[in-house]
């Protein structure tokens, strides 16, 4: 996270080690219950916070800066 950090000042996330996970559906509502799945297992498992991308841009924004690190 801190080269994400870096290559992306905007980004501002917590510089530990972080999972980048992409859920695919037939529709909105799959999707919607996989992350929710997904955030109560790290709930479970004192995974720390938990953040998911709300939108289109604020998805590409993320995995652009996790792409692009170097």
């Amino acid at each position: 996270m801190i080269a994400c950090n870096r290559f992306s000042p905007d980004l501002c996330m917590a510089e530990k080690p972080t999972l980048f996970l992409e859920f695919h559906g037939a529709n909105d509502s799959e999707v919607e219950n996989q992350t929710l799945t997904v955030q109560e297992l790290c709930l479970a498992h004192n995974g720390g916070e938990f953040k998911s991308a709300q939108g289109t841009e604020e998805m590409h924004r993320l995995w652009k800066a996790r792409h692009s690190v170097r």
